[in-house]
């Protein structure tokens, strides 16, 4: 109790000397100093009271002189002054968000009057996803210095100088001037948690492989965001971070399982423990919130060996002592709060759930993995309510539900990644052991989300969260709340014994435990097999932004792919729901012409997918994302074609895909728009005319060559940009259904009221689809009849 009061005092003294300020903390030393030479003299008892009152005081004192100082050797001393040019180095793995790049460099020199002075501090850069930066690469970076802001509901600034981030750069010249600058330990790490989440890429279609990369490595940037608010609103964001919280449900996880395994007497399911623990801090890229986790769960496991679980908690308060005053700021970051809990409610809470679980003559095994389960999201719930604004009416029940898949999850995708770095094709086989578990997990998800009432928008204030731990903590000192429990289990015990009552009358199925996971592993084998789609053409136009992206899948189970469109988790994520997990490769990537909004899903695409062959217009064309995709087509090497007017593909079963432009190869400064690839696609009596982005010069050259004639289906050129599709051109390839692919509310007016205008004559109203008002737009053909299916 002693070292718990102590501990308690100097975290109360950082957190007050943020509130109070350096002269009443100066006070609070002279204060203190004269109560503890007054109560030592009086009475020893009471020198515990004044050594925490040093503590309290001594505390306040480290966090003012934590606090960094802004002078000329501080990076943030130049914010706001114009345009600098520096030199650092990225000292993080660069976080990929939509459409752009986040780079957290630690800046070394900065040039101030035509001399480079020495500087200290790191800033937050952001930056275009391409060329790709990586850990330890040393930038000169030419760009304005700018304060992070301070929003209204989020306070951005605070949340980056918690980090150690003073400065804020938005898109500045980077210029690249070596790499191996970072530690050698960490690049090395760093290398193969990226082929690990490559490898599991890979494997997995979307939003399986992101969320295997997100619990297994703490990747979290290729979430799509809507799987990202339906884990929120049910609850169980939790999952997704490896944090405080996650690394203390997987502790638990782990115990249980151990001690299933290797039995309680032996210290051996305590050491299997501690090394899972590590391994997943370290597959995680051991961030400050795995670390700290991982400290605590070790504390924790190491008072378990003692026998003396409950003691464990002064030493996490110890743990928690010593790294807010390494860190002083760490004590508001929600990492650090939801470790600390975590932690405290496998201590405190566990042992209580446990002895219910026992009372009701549960399986051990079962008992342990929900006790430690609940006690965590019991411990740690309010803070999460208090930071995110939003409180989970299903967080308890949907949780439970999704945790059994976890450790499922994180052993197959941990075989996935690794024999990812070895052998993709076995790689991609395991991958379809871990498909069940994560699209179990993401439709429990989903069905919670899918609740009307699963959550509720309240933000609860500090001190309500201060009460709940206060009445929480009386709660499980009080003797009242152990009658409860006992009564409680013995309520559990009558329950138990019902429901095996009930269970005894129905026959017992012979105990062949290896029976259904033997049926379940052939059935996947076969699936393959089994899986026969009626011969029919179906061509998708698929929701992705401000931009195109077609999927073609053809009778004779040929799969085309025409442009990616501009976010790689769209097209990740589309290409998902449309193609069975198992199909992870296409016959033919067409990349009509280099802009981003065309090609920069197809660069995920080559990186994830195999790809027999692309095809593209030659056009040289001076991009960072055209480059990547050159460098890709290069290194997977697919057969590349140069797209000219007379190419036929012929895809199977009378099907048929013709090139009608460019001509001849374009040239360097020709218009990437009017360069663009012009395709056609035939089968039986029904055809389908790709435009991509020509404008009016090619449509009229396309006529005057007889190239095109009438079509079923128009893919209406450049989102439906007044610069195409003219009415002559309308008029010549008079189609049945026109299909617009453009962003919602996009910036550039598209499409455009005279080209909405004329659509209304030709095809006609009701025959224009658009993906902002109907997603995306798959349309079915056996040749000679059109269906068309939407997704909103």
């Amino acid at each position: 109790m002693a070292l718990l009061l102590l501990c308690a005092s100097w975290i109360v003294g950082i957190y007050l000397g943020d509130k109070l300020g350096p002269p009443l903390a100066v006070l609070g030393a002279g204060v203190g100093l004269g109560l503890l030479w007054l109560l030592s003299r009086r009475h020893k008892a009471l020198l515990l009271g004044g050594l925490c009152l040093i503590l309290l005081w001594g505390g306040m004192l480290r966090f003012q002189q934590a606090l960094p100082r802004i002078d000329e050797t501080s990076l943030r001393f130049y914010n706001g002054q114009g345009e600098v040019e520096l030199l650092g180095v990225v000292a993080a793995p660069p976080e990929a968000r939509p459409g752009y790049t986040q780079l957290r460099l630690e800046a070394q020199q900065i040039e101030v009057k035509g001399q480079w002075r020495q500087v200290q501090g790191k800033a937050l850069v952001r930056t275009s996803p391409f060329p790709k930066r990586h850990y330890g690469e040393k930038l000169k970076v030419t760009g304005v210095l700018e304060t992070p802001p301070r929003f209204e509901d989020f306070d951005y600034r605070g949340y980056l100088e918690r980090r150690g981030i003073g400065s804020i750069i938005n898109y500045p010249r980077l210029e690249a001037l070596g790499t191996g600058y970072g530690s050698k330990p960490m690049a090395w790490l760093y290398s193969v948690r990226e082929r690990l989440s490559q490898g599991l890429g890979q494997a997995l279609p979307e939003p399986q492989g992101s969320l295997a990369q997100a619990m297994l490595l703490g990747i979290r940037d290729n979430i799509p965001s809507q799987v990202r608010d339906a884990f929120a609103r049910s609850g169980t964001a939790h999952v997704l971070a490896i944090s405080g919280l996650h690394i203390g449900i997987v502790a638990g996880l782990c115990l249980a399982v151990a001690a299933w395994l290797f039995g309680r007497r032996r210290p051996t399911y305590l050491a299997a423990s501690f090394v899972a623990i590590w391994l997943y801090a370290f597959l995680s890229g051991l961030p400050p919130s795995a670390t700290r986790a991982a400290i605590m769960a070790s504390i924790f496991l190491f008072a378990l060996h003692l026998g003396r679980q409950r003691s464990a908690g002064p030493a996490l308060a110890l743990a928690a002592a010593i790294m807010v005053g390494l860190s002083p700021l760490v004590l508001w970051d929600v990492g650090f709060q939801l470790s600390f809990l975590a932690m405290a409610g496998l201590v405190w809470i566990a042992p209580t759930l446990q002895s219910w679980g026992r009372a009701a003559s549960l399986p051990p095994i079962i008992v342990d993995g929900l006790a430690y389960c609940g006690a965590a999201v019991i411990a740690t719930w309010p803070v999460i309510s208090y930071n995110f604004g939003m409180v989970s009416m299903v967080s308890l029940p949907a949780t439970l539900l999704v945790l059994p898949a976890l450790p499922f999850i994180l052993v197959t995708a941990t075989l996935v990644g690794i024999l990812g770095l070895f052998a993709p094709h076995l790689a991609q086989g395991a991958g379809w052991l871990a498909w069940p578990f994560s699209t179990y997990m993401l439709k429990t998800v989903g069905f919670f989300d899918s609740l009307s009432w699963a959550a509720a928008s309240v933000r609860i204030e500090g001190w309500q969260v201060w009460l709940y731990l206060a009445a929480l903590g009386l709660l499980l000192w009080s003797r009242p709340w152990h009658r409860f429990g006992a009564a409680m289990g013995s309520q559990l015990a009558v329950l138990v014994s019902r429901m095996r009552g009930w269970g005894r009358a129905i026959p017992r199925l012979p105990q062949k435990w290896l029976v259904p996971p033997l049926l379940a592993l052939a059935f996947l084998a076969w699936l393959p097999m089994l899986y026969q789609p009626p011969e029919r053409l179906r061509v998708s136009f698929l929701d992705v932004g401000h931009g195109d992206a077609i999927l073609i899948q053809t009778p004779a189970r040929h799969r085309i792919l025409i442009d990616g469109g501009p976010d790689p988790q769209a097209i990740n994520l589309e290409l998902g729901k449309r193609l069975a997990f198992w199909q992870r490769s296409f016959d033919l990537v067409v990349l009509t012409h280099p802009h981003a909004d065309h090609a920069t899903g197809l660069v995920s695409v080559l990186e994830r997918y195999k790809v027999k062959q692309v095809l593209e217009p030659g056009l040289p064309y001076p991009s960072p994302i055209y480059e990547e995709w050159l460098r890709l087509v290069e290194e997977k090497g697919p057969g590349r074609i140069e797209a000219r007017a007379g190419q036929c593909f012929d895809l199977g079963k009378g099907a048929l895909l013709e090139v009608l432009h460019p001509r001849a190869p374009p040239q360097p400064g020709d218009d990437p728009n009017d360069s663009s690839v012009v395709l056609r696609l035939v089968w039986k009596g029904v055809s389908f005319l790709f435009m991509a982005d020509v404008g009016e010069v090619v449509e009229r050259g396309l006529i005057m060559e007889r190239a095109v004639s009438d079509c079923t289906v128009l893919k209406v050129a450049h989102q439906g940009a007044n610069t195409s599709t003219s009415p002559q051109f309308l008029a010549v390839v008079d189609p049945e259904v026109a299909i617009i692919s453009v962003g919602v509310d996009s910036r550039f007016g598209h499409p455009s009221p005279e080209v909405m205008e004329r659509l209304e004559t030709e095809p006609g109203e009701g025959q224009v689809y658009l993906t902002p008002e109907h997603g995306t737009i798959e349309l079915i053909t056996d040749g000679e009849r059109l269906w068309v299916e939407t997704e909103k």
